[in-house]
């Protein structure tokens, strides 16, 4: 080989650590300087890969063998090599807090598992979002980044590399704060008249700011984000409730969302002891809407001589014994 083309091939190498917070740092630029689609959907794709082997570097410290995937196949010439097949997500959560005995807060939690689950969108299906929704969860993703890595890392022993990245990071951090703090600021004013109107204000299933009205226009003034009432109750209890439809339909469990007795919109969802449509804004007590012993369907519950029926099945045994006459 020539002097010339050794002189080209240079060795790349990052710790895993490294890797991860290289990720993350670079994760962060295309939000802060470009508003170019096609970047932001690496930036996503990024900050989730970087988090991964963030979390896999922490429970590296606990044991090398709990980030094999099947620990009993774990061997240090697979880890020195790469040659493995890495545990999953979920996995390493599971081993972190019952293993290595790490908490992590059910917000930090539910931040990075939406970033996830917006990776998975981009891998699998399609991509859609809006550069402010991203740059507000990602704001929320960095400040649980920084918590975990000063509860459960010393970056001071790492390399100087990694260092010099948490750094990097920690500077770019401070713009999204600043960004977050600023339009919530100026939102301040808009959502104190809604408050007065007595408008139910609600977490955005998309930014996660506390910045969605529940009113006829049922959009976030934080990101914009709206979609049909049915499309944005399904959201909030998957993204704020973090109760997955498929999870508890397969488990055999129950997805608070019903079809509501005014509108008749899947709408209707179960809130702090008691029911807000998204679809008509009609609100009930806890105690003002039943299940209905025939069709199971929720109704109001007008007196006290209600017999357990909604209007419709009212109806219907009403024709049917007016048949016997």
């Amino acid at each position: 080989m020539k002097d010339s083309q050794k002189k080209r091939i240079r060795k790349i190498e990052f710790d895993l650590l490294e890797n991860g917070l290289d990720f993350i740092n670079n994760s962060l630029n295309p939000i802060l300087e470009s508003n170019n689609e096609h970047e932001l959907k690496y930036s996503i794709l990024h900050i989730s890969a970087g988090l991964e082997l963030l979390l896999k570097e922490i429970l590296r410290n606990e044991h090398w063998s709990l980030i094999f995937e099947k620990v009993d196949s774990a061997n240090l010439n697979s880890l020195l090599t790469g040659d493995f097949l890495s545990a999953s997500f979920e996995t390493i959560l599971n081993r972190l807090e019952k293993i290595a005995e790490i908490q992590i807060s059910e917000d930090a939690k539910k931040y990075i598992r939406d970033i996830r689950k917006k990776r998975n969108r981009i891998e699998h299906f399609a991509f859609q979002e809006n550069d402010v929704a991203i740059k507000s969860i990602v704001s929320n993703v960095l400040s649980n980044i920084h918590e975990i890595i000063r509860e459960n890392l010393d970056i001071k022993e790492y390399s100087d590399k990694s260092q010099d990245l948490y750094k990097e990071i920690l500077k770019k951090s401070t713009r999204f704060e600043e960004f977050t703090s600023l339009l919530n600021s100026n939102l301040k004013s808009d959502l104190d008249k809604l408050k007065l109107q007595k408008v139910k204000i609600l977490d955005c299933p998309e930014c996660f700011q506390h910045t969605l009205p529940i009113d006829e226009n049922l959009k976030c003034l934080f990101c914009g984000y709206t979609d049909s009432p049915e499309n944005v109750a399904h959201a909030y209890i998957e993204n704020i409730r973090e109760i997955s439809e498929y999870e508890e339909i397969k488990d055999g469990g129950y997805f608070p969302l019903e079809d509501c007795p005014n509108c008749r919109a899947r709408a209707l969802l179960i809130h702090e002891n008691s029911f807000i449509c998204f679809s008509c804004i009609e609100a009930w007590n806890s105690d003002e809407l039943r299940a209905c012993d025939w069709c199971n369907e929720l109704y109001e519950a007008k007196d006290d001589h209600d017999i357990g029926m909604c209007d419709d099945c009212r109806e219907r045994k009403m024709e049917e014994f007016g048949e016997f006459d």
